[in-house]
């Protein structure tokens, strides 16, 4: 599926987490979570599978006991999510999910720190990763990366236009269980590709 970005409405929230939830394993939302009024994330995901908000008992336990100040009507709007959503952790401001989809804060440091309370849960085979780092287009690109998957199939290959200061540049990040696989599927890449135009390659890729 990839990143969908959606605009504050509980339609557009409805509709990408349908399709999202039907087509993958795991869909994680970011944002909208709050108490002001374009905080809409829980209703959409509601709505999406048909469901009411309901305050959940633990994540009103937790504003009752943690957070000091009044019990404000917006408040207590963040205990209300979709029926059926389950509590998985509460060391900090709880981190929920209903059925596929896990729904953190838009913060990114709040993201990564919820996300990491519960980074068991998805464990698994690493993959490996590779980048290249090329000022060749994606319109010219795009053939040789089918040639490519054509004869490694099993290897995702995603591509990443950017500008730096002078120019335009793309990044293509391979990614595979098989370190074996991922590197033959990188030197076939690194073959097509025009090596004047090359600018950096990384056989083990870590993002920033």
């Amino acid at each position: 599926m990839g990143l969908v970005c959606v605009p504050d409405t509980i339609e557009e929230v409805a509709l990408a987490v349908r399709n999202a939830a039907s087509a993958a394993d795991f869909v994680f939302t970011s944002g909208g979570v709050g108490p002001t009024h374009d905080d809409v994330t829980m209703a959409g995901i509601a709505a999406a599978f048909d469901v009411q908000l309901e305050e959940h008992p633990v994540i009103r336990a937790f504003l009752d006991e943690r957070w000091r100040g009044p019990r404000s009507p917006a408040r207590l709007r963040m205990a209300q999510v979709p029926a059926g959503t389950e509590v998985l952790d509460t060391n900090s401001f709880p981190v929920v999910r209903c059925r596929n989809v896990y729904i953190f804060p838009g913060v990114p440091r709040l993201f990564r720190g919820r996300f990491e309370s519960i980074a068991h849960l998805f464990s698994g085979p690493t993959l490996s990763s590779s980048s290249i780092l090329s000022r060749q287009g994606e319109s010219e690109l795009a053939p040789l990366l089918e040639e490519v998957l054509a004869q490694y199939p099993s290897v995702e290959i995603g591509s990443y236009p950017r500008w730096n200061e002078t120019s335009w540049e793309v990044l293509l990040i391979l990614e595979h269980v098989d370190e074996a696989r991922l590197a033959k599927a990188r030197n076939a890449l690194l073959s097509a590709l025009d090596s004047e135009r090359l600018m950096e390659v990384q056989e083990r890729y870590q993002p920033d």
